[in-house]
Order: C-alpha cells, then structure tokens, then sequence
C-alpha cells in the first residue's frame, strides 16, 4: 500500500462531528469540534511499511521556552517552561502537524518533563505505536484528541494538576488496561474513554459533575463502576456497548439519565437508592436493579 493511499484511508476513518452541547463546550480550544474513531478492526489491519518506523534523531524549539529532542530509540523528550505553540493540523490524519511528525510512527515513548504547563490539541492524534507517556505535575489539561488512536499505549501517569480531560483525549487507545484519574478533575468530555476496550477498571473522581456523552463507549472490558455523588448527570451513551458491565452504583445525586446512557449492557445491574431518578430509569429501561440503603 502506498504513504499516499495509507493516508487517503486514515482520512476516511477519521470524522469530524460539531460539538455544540455541555460544559465541555466553554473552551472553543479543546470543545469546538471531535474526531470520532474509526470502524473497529481497520485501523489494526493496516499494512505498516517498515521504514517509517526508523527514527532520525532530531532537535529543535516546539514554544517560545520549549525544545524538543527526538532519539533513535523512538523516545520524544519535551523540556523547557511554558505553553507549546499552536501547530496547524494535517488534513489526512486531523493531527498536529510537529517538527517531528514524518517520524510519528517510529515514535514509542514520549516525555514531557517538569515546567511544560500546556501541550497542544491533537498532539500525538494516531501516533499508532506510542507504548509509554510520562507527563509532568504542573499540566492542567489533556486537550482535545491528544492520545487519539494511540492503540499501543499501555501506561500513562496523569499528573494530580490535571482537571480537564477533553473530547476524545483517550479514544482508541485499545491497549490501556487501567489508568487513575486524577482527585481534582472537574471534566470529563465526550468520547474520552471512547473505544479503550482492554480498559478494566477506572474510578471516577468525587469531583466529577457530569458523565458526558460516550464518555466510556465500547469499553468492553470494563466489569464495575461506581459513580461519585458529585455527579448529577449521565449523558446519552455514555457507556454504550459496555458489554462486560456487571455493576455500576450510581447515587442520588443523579438526577438526569439520558436516553441509551446504558444500551447494549446487557448484563448490567444497577445498585441504587430507593425512588432514585436511577431506579426509575432502569425501570423503564429493562435493566436490573437492586436497592441499596
């Protein structure tokens, strides 16, 4: 297959869908707009040329205060202080266009040391063979598509400074089995877990007003959740097609549950408090309920 026709096929598998809904939406930066994921299988299936997978090393300035180094190991070190610059974004695969981009296949550990306080949208958007992200305490926000279709990424650490996750942060990351949130994250946008179907267990933070729309959508793996008390909104699929979903506890504190919020659970028992919006929803909704004190 050739580079001109792999990137005429990611284009096809990436949308781009308006977002015009939520609290997600105050930031046009990192809410204006979403890439939702490609069709399950295709992306796996690609064929890899060998050759984009070598790593020249280079260096250069990514801010006004930043440098980067990229290593023939594949390992991508960011240092310095202050805020990255705004990359534009390459039309076929909606990522940021970086001075390390024509390697992003050969990329495999990223870096980002301590006195980085803001990385750009998109950032590492289908960077397919990243296995490990170490971030820095300082870094308020993990914007819009940053981790994208990174479908080998194992671990990440997300620093306690982080407070905003954006729309489709996480999506597709097929390989992340677990990862822990943050205590004072206060959002969690649409699609940001959206795909991560080896992700097994996740708590939600008591922080956490709102589960937005296919929040955790396709996590297939995933058995349990319990949903904070700071919580009082689940959107429309927001755990859509979790069908390894047995137990979720969701508090009175909710007191709106959209429509398919849990479609295609089919095994999913909810744990709630008595003449509960929750009780009422799986009532209507076909889906068992147990009532806790």
């Amino acid at each position: 297959m050739s580079k001109k026709l792999r990137n005429v096929t990611l284009a096809l598998l990436l949308i781009v869908t308006v977002i015009s809904f939520s609290a997600c939406g105050n930031d046009a930066e990192t809410t204006s707009e979403t890439v939702d994921g490609y069709s399950e299988g295709e992306f796996e299936s690609a064929e890899i040329d060998e050759e984009t997978l070598k790593v020249t090393p280079i260096s250069g300035e990514c801010g006004s205060n930043l440098t980067f180094n990229l290593t023939e190991d594949g390992t991508l070190t960011i240092s310095g202080t202050g805020s990255m610059k705004q990359f534009t974004y390459d039309e076929n695969t909606n990522a940021a266009v970086t001075p390390w981009f024509d390697q992003k296949d050969g990329i495999k550990k990223v870096v980002i040391e301590s006195g980085v306080e803001k990385i750009s949208p998109r950032l590492f958007c289908t960077y397919k063979n990243i296995e490990e992200v170490i971030l820095p305490e300082g870094i308020v926000k993990l914007d819009t598509s940053t981790f994208l279709g990174c479908e080998k990424l194992k671990t990440i650490n997300i620093p306690n400074s982080v407070s905003f996750i954006g729309i489709s942060a996480f999506q597709d990351c097929a390989s992340l089995e677990s990862i822990t949130l943050p205590p004072e994250l206060g959002e969690l946008c649409q699609s940001a877990f959206k795909g991560c179907k080896s992700l097994k267990g996740i708590e939600i933070p008591n922080g956490v007003e709102e589960i937005y729309n296919g929040a955790f959508w396709g996590c297939e793996s995933l058995e349990e959740i319990t949903i904070p008390s700071s919580v009082t909104k689940i959107e429309s699929y927001a755990f859509n097609n979790c069908n390894s979903l047995k137990k979720v506890t969701i508090p009175a504190s909710v007191t709106t549950i959209e429509s398919n919020a849990f479609s295609g659970c089919g095994n999913l028992t909810v744990y709630t408090t008595k003449e509960s919006i929750a009780e009422t929803y799986c009532t209507e909704s076909g889906i068992n309920v147990e009532i806790i004190n």
